[in-house]
């Protein structure tokens, strides 16, 4: 593959060593190119318009990772709930992630394609102060994908 494109191979050897590591509690920040199939799902708001490509590679990239923040071009503003990166009283809990689609810079329709966040680094939070769940929080979006 090209530097800037992806297939199954080289995301699985991106996720491969992270499964068998049992520290791996997830990532901070995670940029891509185009959104991951599926992330609107179970939001309670909706994009404005879909986007026209989405990746079932990158919805499990953005499974494997858990990302606390996921932005994603494509030229489409967006900013999903956060969606929790468990199942509720089956798993235990994790923290959320919050899906953010930026536009593309002097768009003609002035949607925010600039995003300004303070992020603490996961590794300097304690575990209450991670896996605390806003109340907007909605279920994983990326489940029947990773069926």
């Amino acid at each position: 593959t090209l530097p800037f494109q992806f297939n199954t191979r080289s995301i699985d050897d991106l996720l491969t060593p992270l499964a068998a590591s049992s520290g791996f509690m997830g990532v901070d920040l995670l940029l891509t190119s185009i959104w991951p199939a599926n992330v609107w799902l179970h939001s309670t708001n909706q994009p404005s318009i879909e986007p026209s490509n989405t990746s079932k590679l990158l919805a499990r990239l953005a499974s494997g990772l858990r990302p606390r923040y996921h932005f994603a071009g494509q030229g489409i503003h967006y900013e999903r709930s956060p969606y929790r990166n468990h199942r509720v009283l089956l798993e235990p809990a994790q923290h959320v992630t919050r899906f953010i689609g930026l536009a593309s810079v002097n768009n003609t329709n002035k949607q925010k394609w600039l995003y300004a966040f303070s992020c603490t680094p996961m590794r300097e939070l304690s575990r209450d102060e991670l896996v605390t769940q806003p109340d907007n929080s909605t279920e994983f979006p990326y489940m029947e994908i990773l069926k």
